[in-house]
């Protein structure tokens, strides 16, 4: 029963980063009606940013994550002004064409930079441990889950309680 509780928070945790890429395509659809097939990609770019970022470069893990937004911020503007702008009046069918063009440029540039092997940024969280009904859980499980349910609940009350949303 333990290993199978294990495995559900495992599971929840991989999903909770899914869902968080999803609602961002799903925003980036709905709202500003661009069909942005680079979407996942920049979420290898932000995870590569901050595997750089915290192992390589040796930031503090919590300096790490605020670093890698910031990153982003400026990656995802370079992005919308070089290739979303260009295309967001035109049809669905030339945004498909150029964000899967995008999409190829970061996969292969990534893989040029930094080679086809995965990588892993072990943290202070994910080496902790904590024990709930006895199952063993890392913190960073614990965090992811708690993020995204932050985060969800910062993008209802966004869009259900402001004019912009």
């Amino acid at each position: 029963m333990q290993v199978l509780l294990e495995q559900v928070i495992n599971g929840l945790s991989v999903g909770a980063m899914f869902a968080l890429v999803a609602a961002g395509l799903a925003l980036t659809v709905g709202v500003l009606r661009v069909v942005n097939f680079a979407h996942g990609d920049l979420f290898m770019v932000g995870g590569y940013v901050f595997y750089y970022t915290y192992s390589v470069f040796g930031v503090p893990y919590l300096l790490s994550i605020p670093l890698t937004v910031a990153v982003m911020v400026v990656f995802g503007g370079v992005f919308e002004r070089l290739v979303i702008r260009q295309v967001v009046e035109r049809s669905w069918r030339v945004q498909l064409v150029a964000t899967v063009a995008a999409s190829t440029i970061l996969n292969n540039g990534m893989i040029a930079r930094v080679g086809s092997l995965s990588r892993t940024a072990s943290t202070e969280f994910s080496r902790t441990t904590v024990e709930i009904l006895g199952t063993t859980l890392s913190w960073q499980r614990i965090i992811i889950l708690g993020g995204t349910l932050l985060t969800f609940l910062g993008l209802h009350l966004f869009l259900t309680r402001t004019r912009t949303g």
